[in-house]
């Protein structure tokens, strides 16, 4: 289920697409105040990437 709002998701694990494709699965590090914009954190050979739904992606909740 896509979450709309971004605003709690920082500690969460997450899957990040883009026009419905998965594109990065991780734990959330930071969201803006303005819950527009996410860093997903650096894991293993993945660097620390933000995301912004301006650029339309939408993010889904994974099980922990």
């Amino acid at each position: 289920m896509t979450i709309e709002c971004w605003k709690d998701l920082q500690g969460r694990q997450v899957l990040i697409r883009k026009d419905g494709t998965p594109v990065r699965a991780g734990r959330v590090e930071e969201v803006t105040p303005a819950a527009d914009v996410l860093w997903v954190e650096h894991h293993g050979g993945n660097p620390r990437q933000l995301f912004e739904k301006a650029e339309g992606y939408s993010v889904e909740l994974l099980p922990i």
